[in-house]
Formats: C-alpha cells, sequence, structure tokens
C-alpha cells in the first residue's frame, strides 16, 4: 500500500520490552489484555472491542480518575501478527477531532520487541504533542503487563 502525501505533524515513538513480538502483539490487539494496561496514567479502560480483521473496527471505552467514561474507536487497515498493525484512530463526542492513522511495527530484537509507533494527519501541533504524551504515559504501563 504506498503511502498518501503526508498532511500535518507526525508522532514518532519507539519502546524496547522485554517480550516477544508475539506476546507485545496480543497485548496489543485482545480485548483481555488491552483493559489491563491500555491509558495514560491512572486512566483505565473498561470498555474494549475488537474486530481483528482488515476493515474490522475496535472501540476503547477509557475513564479518567474523576469524570466519565469516554470513547476512541476506528478501523483496522492492515493486520500483519506479530509484525505490524495499522489502523485509524478517532475520539467520539465532545473530543471529536479529525481522525488520524497509527501504525505499529513489531520488530523482533532476539526475544525483545521494539515497538515503533507512528500517528499521522494531526490537525496541529497542538494535538499531536497531546498524544505524544498520552502515548508516553500509556506505554509506560505496558511493561507490568509483560
Amino acid at each position: 500500500m504506498a503511502a498518501g502525501p503526508q498532511v500535518g505533524p507526525v508522532l514518532n515513538l519507539r519502546r524496547t520490552l522485554e517480550a516477544t513480538p508475539a506476546r507485545v502483539f496480543k497485548a496489543w490487539t485482545d480485548p483481555n489484555e488491552v483493559k489491563l494496561w491500555f491509558g495514560p496514567g491512572d486512566y483505565t479502560t473498561p470498555q474494549v472491542e475488537i474486530d481483528l480483521r482488515v476493515g474490522g473496527r475496535y472501540r476503547f471505552g477509557m475513564k479518567p480518575p474523576q469524570g466519565d467514561i469516554f470513547y476512541l474507536s476506528g478501523e483496522f487497515r492492515v493486520i500483519e501478527p506479530p509484525k505490524r498493525l495499522v489502523y485509524t484512530w478517532a475520539w467520539e463526542g465532545e473530543n471529536q477531532e479529525q481522525e488520524t492513522l497509527v501504525t505499529v511495527d513489531f520488530v523482533d530484537r532476539g526475544g525483545k520487541t521494539e515497538v515503533v509507533m507512528r500517528q499521522e494527519h494531526f490537525a496541529n501541533a497542538e494535538e499531536c504533542a497531546k498524544h505524544e504524551q498520552g502515548w508516553i504515559l500509556t506505554l509506560d504501563k505496558l511493561p507490568r503487563l509483560l
């Protein structure tokens, strides 16, 4: 699939984890596992629906420490277990913003996995920066599960 022209700021993150690509891929795609780590800081994700197929959708209900649950959802574009996921990302309701595209590569580093993540098509640098902070805090929780 050829990449289209880049629009807006791009977020790039890398993280090396002490687990195999298959294990990290499962943590990223199994609803019961996503509930255990996804969400920045003290946020939880008590509602997770994943239809893991190209064209399938996902929907996560995230909850801040104080406040109501809110949702993000998208569609899977590429699924190559345990190497790559590509999916759209959009907040629902009042948090609604421009849809972005997330690409996650799970690179085998001899029993470890380097997660190489790219999120693109942000409307502006502020949205990109907010997502970067959220992803950093979210990825900080993943090693505890693995």
